[in-house]
């Protein structure tokens, strides 16, 4: 199972410009999870379009044989082994051995001896692959890859012809499988590296921006090259938030962001201060934080004569229980301030108290401005028990100010 780990870091040091809001580290097992996909895509796409066609010439008792190998289609492709590993600098090597493909072909032959053409199947065993992707960042902002290097290699070719005069190819079948087995060679690493292009191009018209329930947008722009060691693969995103409702794009700029190196999990995200207040504005921008209490304690019923011992007027008002609902609203963006295992949120905004009357008229009893501050005390660590995350914590009011 994916896990993720949330990794909630702080600002530490001036402000720079390029700095991510966002970065995300990929491990070893995360690399390897990712592995198989992966190799299983590009040869599943490598295996929907033919080979290149493949044609020469050979000397069949001084006299020249001229052959053509074409619609040259690859299924069937199992391997026994696959490795994926991090090249410090470059990118992914993705490995496979021990690999076995089925290749149906046309073929035609034409010699002063002998025209003729039909169909074969190629059985192509003890392949072996290695290839190199890296990973920049375009002018676009987006993540681009590409073909580093490759190499393939072939151990063996048996062909078998499924129609002609096949008891004449037996003269020349065995330099015949050699031609083939080193232009197949050649071609595995041509067809790999484009779909790796392909795959590129994809990633190019990806947009930057996600939307988030109609409401915030996010850049998820590189702000510079991924960064690769032997151990992880780093991303660095912008993870600035903005408001989808007036479009309206924050400034916070976020300081240097620093994680930790672990690698138990399959993926590590960190997410600055900045990037976080950046989601608070935005969301207070397009209306947000504004909510009902009552809506969210369900289980809790609250009426007029409750509050008849703070406010004796209530009673006189309401000679019937009436429902009373508390609206709360920030009257500016809460402040995020992050330290290490410890968020604290500054909040202020407005109380409203009413009654709901049954003409469903709402009917202000009471007003108050809030200040607080909340701090959180948080740790995150792997399960052994299970897959997953062991999240405990624990939340502490550090004050709250009410004025009528």
């Amino acid at each position: 199972m994916l896990k993720f780990c949330f990794i909630v870091v702080c600002q530490l040091s001036m402000i720079l410009a390029d700095n991510p809001g966002i970065r995300v580290h990929f491990t070893q097992n995360g690399l390897n999870y990712g592995m198989n996909l992966g190799m299983k895509y590009l040869l599943s796409a490598m295996s929907s379009q033919p080979l290149q066609d493949t044609k020469g010439s050979i000397t069949i008792e001084s006299e020249p044989l001229d052959y053509e190998i074409k619609d040259i289609r690859l299924e069937q492709f199992q391997y026994a082994q696959s490795t994926a590993v991090f090249v410090p600098g470059k990118g992914i090597q993705m490995s496979i051995k021990g690999g076995n493909a089925t290749v149906y072909n046309n073929w035609n032959l034409n010699s002063w001896l002998i025209k003729d053409s039909g169909s074969s199947i190629v059985h192509v065993k003890g392949i072996s692959i290695s290839l190199v992707v890296g990973a920049r960042r375009a002018q676009t902002g987006s993540l681009s890859i590409y073909p580093v290097s490759c190499l393939s290699d072939i151990k063996d070719v048996n062909i078998n012809m499924l129609d002609g005069v096949s008891y004449f190819y037996d003269t020349f079948k065995e330099e015949l499988e050699t031609l083939i087995r080193s232009s197949f060679k050649e071609q595995l690493c041509s067809a790999l590296e484009t779909q790796v292009q392909k795959l590129d191009v994809s990633l190019s018209q990806m947009q930057s921006n996600v939307s988030l329930a109609n409401v915030l947008g996010v850049d998820i722009s590189l702000v510079s090259n991924p960064q690769f060691t032997e151990k992880i693969a780093q991303i660095d995103l912008k993870g600035m938030f903005y408001s989808l409702v007036n479009m309206t794009r924050t400034s916070f700029q976020p300081a240097p962001l620093t994680m930790g190196g672990q690698t138990k999990s399959m993926v590590y995200i960190g997410i600055s201060q900045a990037s976080i207040n950046s989601a608070s504005l935005s969301y207070f921008l397009s209306g947000g934080f504004t909510f009902h209490l009552i809506k969210y304690m369900s289980s809790i019923k609250i009426t007029t004569s409750d509050l008849s011992a703070i406010l004796p007027e209530i009673s006189k008002q309401y000679k019937k229980p009436a429902p009373v609902q508390v609206l709360i609203s920030a009257s500016s963006a809460p402040a995020f301030t992050l330290k290490p295992n410890n968020l604290t949120v500054e909040f202020a905004g407005l109380i409203t108290v009413y009654a709901s009357q049954p003409t469903l008229k709402r009917e202000s009893l009471l007003s108050a401005h809030i200040v607080s501050s909340i701090s959180a005390n948080v740790s995150i660590t792997d399960t052994n028990s299970m897959h997953g995350l062991n999240l405990t914590g624990s939340i502490h009011l550090n004050r709250c100010f009410l004025s009528f």
